[in-house]
C-alpha cells in the first residue's frame, strides 16, 4: 500500500529505485511493483492484484519487534 500512495502522490512520477529504496526492497522487486501498480491503474480495476473475491488482509507487523515500554509482571 505504501507504493500504491507513493505513485499516486508524486506529481511527476516515481523511480523503481525510489521505491526500492523507501520499503527495503531489490531495485528489480521495486520494478515489477511498480509495472503491476501501474497496470491496474491503467485498466481502473485491481482485479488482476487481488483476484476475483475478497481481498483479506492481516496484521502482520513488518520490521523490528517491538520494543516493550512496561516491564513484566512476575
Amino acid at each position: 500500500m505504501t507504493a500504491v500512495w507513493m505513485i499516486c502522490n508524486c506529481k511527476n512520477g516515481i523511480s523503481s529505485y525510489e521505491i526500492a529504496r523507501t520499503l527495503g526492497v531489490t531495485q528489480k522487486s521495486g520494478w515489477f511493483m511498480l509495472h503491476r501498480i501501474r497496470e491496474a491503474m491503467r485498466n481502473g480495476s485491481i482485479l488482476k492484484m487481488g483476484g476475483n473475491g475478497p481481498i483479506e488482509v492481516d496484521e502482520t507487523h513488518i520490521g523490528p519487534k517491538p520494543r516493550r515500554c512496561t516491564a513484566p509482571n512476575g
